[in-house]
């Protein structure tokens, strides 16, 4: 049996979106939960998914804080992206933090669990 491709999960999702698919078709279409997938080690998706959280944990939260800290009167532990869209005299800083967010919130609610490291700027 051939392995279903982009292009025909594609094609199902216009037509069930469009209307054209009949309801005895779509009625068995059903959300599953993220956590109910299990990827190969050896798998493509597996080693994607590996070297992008490999990266996330690479970057210094402190650095990527710095700018929100400084603008709220905070401690500012951390060096400066210079010359990316992090640097605190870039007119769109935050736009790369805000994605950066929204990926440790995904490999959270996947379950890779990890702990960050940053300076505490409350004291304890």
């Amino acid at each position: 049996m051939p392995k279903p491709s982009l292009i025909s999960a594609a094609s199902l999702l216009i037509c069930v979106a469009s209307g054209v698919a009949s309801d005895s078709f779509t009625q068995n279409i059903r959300s599953f939960s993220p956590h109910s997938v299990r990827l190969d080690s050896i798998s493509f998706a597996a080693k994607a998914m590996a070297l992008n959280t490999d990266y996330m944990l690479s970057l210094n939260v402190d650095s990527l804080l710095l700018t929100f800290r400084r603008n709220a009167g905070l401690p500012a532990p951390g060096d400066p992206f210079d010359g990316s869209w992090e640097d605190p005299a870039c007119e769109v800083r935050g736009q790369f933090m805000g994605h950066y967010l929204s990926a440790l919130a995904r490999l959270q609610g996947l379950g890779c669990c990890y702990e960050l490291n940053f300076a505490p700027v409350f004291p304890a």
